[in-house]
């Protein structure tokens, strides 16, 4: 019997042997496959009905992000771009009894605006803020009277949201009846903008164009300058370098009548390749000793097949500047309270500035069209002359914003234009304000198809150096200037501020998935 037990518990012992090593070559044998799976899967590419399709595309996409906070830069009053420190004294240029005034507003729902000395260094970066001196009225416009003598201005707008109707806007105007800056400059405070674009007129011996650029980011950016002329196509070579670096909250100059010589006129493009960039050019002309006249030349808008350029009057001699892309038939006509009369149809080539001499405008014209079979970029250079001097302005051409204002700086008195660019009546009304920011009026205006119109600010209200726009969006206005000492002393004077716009203001902003990002 004790025989018969040993055996039993020798086949039991067996047969758990023989389990263990069953498992022991499974597991072993599982291992293998699985590892041998895993290495097919690294090397081999899988069925592509085995992979899940992604729902987002991994493209780079564009979006347009509204901003609650941006900056506007308002040019330092009209200076001399040469040194006076040279030559006998009575042959130096003079800037003269040069006096300024500036101004700046916020409408709508804006939270706060500082304004700065610019550049923004040392004690120049204390600020000044815009505020409203009647809390209780239902205007809601901030105000602040501006100093341009030494410095540039720069505002630091706060927005508490971005909507039609809120924004901050500026202007200056300089003048003197004595020197080589005889007559009036004026200007509106610009924007900041990766790239900016501009038509100049001739860059002929006497005409000093000084581009001037400005950073007021805490970032130095370098900029590319390219400049197109009139005598053929394409970008010109440069006299001097087409390269410029403006330091964090610094300004550069750049003469662009020096870098393109002989041209009866230029498109000039600015780009930053880090920061927005604010830029204007200060243009003064001179033959010999006689003045010529002086202006501020803003950056253009976006090209378009119909602008409109307000703001001509009786007596000014107007020469029209267009460049356009591609070879384009444009049909330049003056505006009239009777509608449109053409004045001349040319053939633009593209790729290259167009100078078109227009002659004196008619006695009852508010402003220009230009039509054109593709999109231009347009601005006409108006001119007045007296005994031993003469004065220009210049006019950009526009395509309307639906909401937008417009400050006239003190001791200047100012004559609205207003063009309606479609073939149907509009009606438009303009808001008032003084220079407190208190409403001084409203006025209802209507503007016949293809006309334009005139308006006294006072028939809106007295002391009324502020308006808002509202209107459809092919309403064009602005205001024609003349200050008080120089039409006395029969100084010729001519000075223009455009409308600026009010509408939401929006950056472009690159994105691309990318599907190696866990989020």
């Amino acid at each position: 019997m004790s025989q018969e037990l040993s055996n039993r518990k020798r086949g039991g012992a067996g047969r758990h042997t023989a389990s263990t090593v069953r498992r022991v070559l499974v597991a072993v044998l599982t291992m293998i496959l699985i590892v041998a799976v895993f290495a097919a899967l690294t090397v081999l590419e899988p069925a592509r009905w085995l992979i899940d399709r992604s729902s987002v595309s991994s493209a780079t996409t564009v979006q347009h992000v509204s901003q609650t906070q941006y900056g506007l830069l308002c040019p330092q009053q009209m200076t001399l771009a040469d040194d006076e420190n040279f030559g006998d004294s009575e042959y130096q240029a003079t800037a003269g009894n040069i006096t300024s005034a500036a101004l700046y507003a916020a409408f709508g729902s804006v939270y706060g605006a500082d304004v700065y000395n610019y550049p923004l260094s040392g004690e120049d970066a204390q600020s000044s803020e815009l505020s409203d001196d009647n809390l209780l009225d239902s205007a809601n416009v901030k105000t602040l009277a501006g100093d341009v003598t030494k410095n540039a201005q720069y505002i630091d707008a706060k927005l508490l949201e971005a909507k039609s109707g809120t924004g901050v806007i500026g202007s200056m105007a300089s003048w003197a009846t004595s020197g080589d800056l005889r007559g009036m400059s004026a200007a509106s405070c610009v924007p900041t903008a990766l790239t900016d674009a501009f038509l100049l007129p001739a860059t002929q011996t006497g005409v000093t164009e000084q581009l001037v650029v400005s950073n007021p980011s805490q970032k130095s950016t370098s900029l590319d300058v390219t400049v197109y002329g009139t005598k053929h196509a394409g970008k010109l070579s440069l006299s001097t370098s087409s390269t410029l670096t403006v330091a964090a909250g610094g300004q550069a100059t750049l003469d662009i009548s020096a870098a393109a010589p002989g041209q009866q006129g230029v498109y000039v493009t600015v780009s930053s390749t880090e920061t927005p960039i604010a830029s204007v050019v200060n243009v003064t002309r001179m033959q010999g000793l006689k003045p010529l006249g002086s202006d501020v030349v803003l950056p253009l808008g976006d090209p378009a097949l119909t602008q409109a350029l307000p703001g001509v009057v009786k007596g000014d001699a107007v020469t029209a500047l267009v460049y356009a892309e591609r070879n384009t038939t444009v049909t330049l006509s003056w505006v009239t309270g009777e509608g449109r009369v053409e004045a001349k149809t040319v053939t633009v080539p593209g790729n290259r500035v167009t100078a078109v001499d227009l002659g004196n405008a008619p006695d009852d014209a508010t402003g220009l069209f230009a039509d054109a079979t593709s999109q231009i970029s347009v601005q006409a250079t108006v001119s007045q002359s007296a005994s031993g001097q003469a004065d220009f302005a210049f006019i950009p051409g526009e395509s309307g914003q639906r909401a937008s204002g417009l400050v006239i700086p003190s001791s200047v008195s100012a004559t609205l234009q207003l063009v309606n660019l479609s073939d149907t009546d509009q009606t438009v009304t303009l808001h008032g304000y003084d220079a407190s920011g208190n409403a001084t009026g409203s006025k209802r205006i209507s503007v016949g198809a293809t006309t334009g119109v005139s308006v006294d600010p006072a028939d809106i209200g007295d002391n009324t150096q502020l308006f808002t726009c509202r209107a459809g969006k092919n309403i064009v206005w602005g205001a024609r200037l003349s200050q008080a000492s120089l039409s006395s002393g029969k100084v010729a004077q001519a000075a223009y501020l455009p409308a600026s716009s009010l509408e939401p203001q929006s950056r472009e902003v690159l994105t691309v998935n990318d599907q190696r990002i866990v989020h």
